[in-house]
């Protein structure tokens, strides 16, 4: 197989902005639909530019709901979801878009739009792939990817003060359905107080040929809600949002954000 060393990789959830408080709505929504075999919720976006999201919060869920099995994702608490779920136009294989997640070190620079500043600001201070023993090394390839061995990056991000590693595990790779998982093994500080153990962020990436091209869904899940207090709604739309264009190749903070 190829290996094809494109600049667009997708990244992991951030960090960012968790101690600023947001309000609940208190009332059930539609869940989250992942799409193994049933429909996306939010629905595929058919503009490129605007992909559709949602954000829940614990008490916006149907009592009972767990993510599907196919995501590997798992519930540790109390929690806040955002999904994310577009379209975008190419002619790349499934290879070339398991390569984007492989370039690590690409996502480095990535902006976003801070709800709290109100101006774009750089994202993802530092980033790497890993040793299994946490060494930095080169981008990983896409045969290392389709191997489905456990493979290691870190991430620090501007408002974190650590070096935050994550766990990637390729789920599904075929020639029009790729599937990725990731999660935090380390723990995450903010001014040396950790914040988030491993396991609290997780995050699901879910890519489907289409007429047009493909369909992109991720899924976030934020746990440890007593420390981040819960932050903006705007704040993890604006994150989700910043690595949704740098897959698929736009400019981070092109205008308009998301959420203002």
């Amino acid at each position: 197989m190829k290996t094809l060393l494109l600049q667009r990789p997708l990244i992991a959830w951030s960090i960012v902005a968790l101690l600023v408080p947001f309000a609940s709505e208190a009332f059930a929504k539609t869940p989250p639909g992942v799409p193994c075999g049933v429909d996306p919720y939010p629905a595929f976006a058919n503009d490129e530019a605007r992909p559709n999201f949602e954000v829940w919060t614990d008490d916006e869920l149907p009592s009972g709901w767990t993510p599907p099995a196919c995501t590997n994702l798992h519930l540790n608490g109390p929690r806040l979801l955002i999904a994310v779920a577009g379209t975008f136009r190419t002619n790349s294989s499934s290879d070339a878009l398991a390569a984007r997640f492989a370039a690590i070190s690409a996502t480095k620079g990535v902006k976003y739009w801070s709800a709290s500043d109100k101006d774009w600001r750089v994202l993802i201070e530092d980033a790497a792939a890993l040793t299994a023993d946490r060494q930095r090394r080169a981008d990983f390839t896409v045969e290392e990817l389709m191997s489905s061995q456990d493979l290691y990056f870190g991430q620090q991000d501007n408002r974190s003060s650590s070096f935050v590693v994550y766990r990637l595990r390729v789920s599904e790779i075929t020639a029009d359905r790729l599937s990725i998982a990731i999660e935090n093994v380390s723990d995450a500080r903010f001014f040396g107080i950790s914040i988030f153990e491993p396991g609290d962020l997780q995050s699901f990436y879910i890519l489907q040929r289409n007429s047009d091209g493909w369909a992109y869904y991720n899924l976030n899940i934020v746990t440890n809600v007593s420390i981040f207090g819960g932050a903006p709604k705007s704040s993890y739309v604006n994150r989700a949002m910043a690595f949704y264009r740098h897959f698929v190749g736009l400019p981070t903070d092109q205008e308009p954000p998301a959420a203002p």
